[in-house]
């Protein structure tokens, strides 16, 4: 029972050296909360069994100093942690909007090209539409000219018959 005792007190010792030099504050940090009550209970049972083999309840007092100091500097990181997560959010969603609106920017610039881009291939089609138009009045402004020219180049000026080559053309056609 005294080596239990000693085992004990040797543990509590220890204990309280972590907590001193803060190595317990850090590896509270890495525990997740269920294991964390799950330790706070063992060191409350553990100063509880060497308050009682001591005879002193100043064991179990520290155990629980221990504790609620652990467990308020736990919940200001958790504060902290979200107030930083908060800011950080916060600072994503900034981000994302102004990517946001930079992408709305450029959409809007995107669609005014492409209205752009049908006024431009509207003209260009009224144009051609225009170019065809005048492309067939000066073919058939070129034939009645040629045809005209061909008229006067077999015909006699002052007398409208034909000329010579007139003649010619005409007899080699009623003799084919």
């Amino acid at each position: 029972m005294s080596a239990f005792l000693v085992g004990l007190t040797d543990r509590w010792v220890a204990l309280q050296g972590r907590w001193r030099s803060g190595q317990l504050f850090r590896q509270a940090d890495r525990l997740s909360p269920k294991r964390w009550w799950l330790a706070s209970v063992l060191m409350l049972m553990l100063a509880t069994s060497a308050s009682a083999a001591l005879g002193s309840p100043a064991a179990w007092w520290a155990a629980a100093a221990v504790i609620a100091t652990v467990a308020t500097a736990r919940a200001f990181q958790s504060i902290q942690r979200s107030g930083h997560l908060r800011n950080a959010l916060a600072v994503r969603i900034r981000r994302q909007q102004a990517a946001l609106t930079a992408i709305q920017a450029q959409r809007d610039g995107a669609l005014s090209l492409i209205a752009q881009l049908g006024d431009a291939q509207q003209r260009s089609a009224d144009a051609h539409r225009a170019l065809e138009q005048q492309f067939v009045e000066r073919t058939l402004e070129m034939k009645e000219l040629t045809h005209e020219l061909t008229r006067q180049a077999k015909t006699d000026s002052l007398t409208s018959l034909f000329n010579r080559k007139g003649m010619n053309e005409r007899l080699q056609e009623l003799l084919q």
